[in-house]
């Protein structure tokens, strides 16, 4: 039950990321709501595998991929801003979208 949840709660995240990366145009904007968003989708779909097979050997990988993440998603995020930024992308896109 908690796992079923855990797996439908980080497919939701990933499925309203879609709608972020439509709605916004500013690459910078996109970089934030992509790095949050599959962070956490990819952390609660882990621990909801985590959940379902139970606590063994493959727990134990799953939870080295926990900590992978989260120590080189926020350096990947800055590495792909950075060099947004250093090639003279704008900071405010001239278009607005209207909600």
């Amino acid at each position: 039950m908690i796992a079923s949840t855990l797996l439908v709660i980080g497919c939701l995240f990933i499925g309203f990321s879609i709608f972020g990366i439509i709605r916004y145009r500013n690459i910078f904007t996109k970089i934030l709501l992509i790095s949050k968003v599959d962070t956490v989708a990819t952390l609660t779909i882990i621990i909801g595998l985590i959940f379902y097979q139970g606590f063994d050997a493959s727990s134990v990988k799953l939870i080295i991929l926990i900590v992978f993440l989260m120590i080189t998603n926020p350096i990947n995020t800055h590495m792909i801003a950075r060099v947004a930024w250093l090639h003279g992308v704008p900071f405010e896109d001239s278009e607005r979208t209207p909600l």
